[in-house]
């Protein structure tokens, strides 16, 4: 996907400050789109100009996942953001997305719970 025209791409191995750099040459519209990894591209980013987050390879952690779109989602974003998960079909990539799903599950009946019976919250 980096290679594509007009494409910039965000790794492990960019320094921070040629990341700051695409950061904002992408903010301003130098780029179509940023390919990142999960883990270099999740955290201490702005992206409020997308529209689109493809996540293709699922961390186990559901809040890593959330925390890499919230980069796209954040003040100032000015339209609808379109998140796909791309999930192959094959074991580790189906199981993944289970245990996702129902991790997912499990917080979203925590917070119900705590919300909704005051007495159980710490």
């Amino acid at each position: 996907v980096a290679a594509r025209d007009g494409w910039a791409k965000i790794t492990g191995e960019v320094s921070p400050e040629r990341r700051a750099e695409l950061e904002r040459e992408f903010q301003a519209g130098r780029h179509a789109g940023l390919a990142m990894t999960l883990r270099a591209g999740g955290e201490a980013i702005t992206l409020t100009r997308s529209a689109r987050v493809v996540l293709n390879d699922l961390d186990w952690t559901p809040a890593a996942n959330e925390q890499a779109v919230g980069r796209c989602h954040r003040f100032g974003q000015a339209r609808g953001v379109l998140v796909y998960e791309i999930v192959a079909d094959h074991a580790i990539d189906q199981r993944v997305a289970d245990l996702l799903r129902e991790k997912r599950e499990a917080a979203d009946r925590t917070v119900e719970l705590a919300t909704t019976n005051p007495e159980v919250a710490p």
